[in-house]
């Protein structure tokens, strides 16, 4: 369950990580199968995406030529929400 909870968590910012997909094809394949084995080649995985996104450059001044947008998450733990 904490896997597909990184997972969501990591998709929401999937536009700020070059080759997303490919880089979590490994996790994705693991939730998918009946029981998940966490191995070298699994941490590798989430460590990358750990470091791509905390090195994402997902900060910039605002460009007031372009429409603003609001994404929002929320479920019963929380709310989040990002202006794009």
């Amino acid at each position: 369950m904490k896997v597909r909870n990184f997972h969501v968590l990591a998709s929401f910012y999937h536009r700020c990580i070059k080759d997303f997909s490919s880089i979590m094809a490994l996790l994705i394949e693991c939730m998918k199968k009946g029981s998940f084995q966490w191995t070298r080649a699994t941490q590798r995985t989430f460590q990358t995406i750990k470091d791509k996104l905390h090195l994402a450059p997902i900060f910039a001044l605002p460009n007031f030529d372009l429409i603003f947008k609001v994404e929002c998450d929320a479920s019963d733990a929380g709310v989040r929400a990002v202006l794009t």
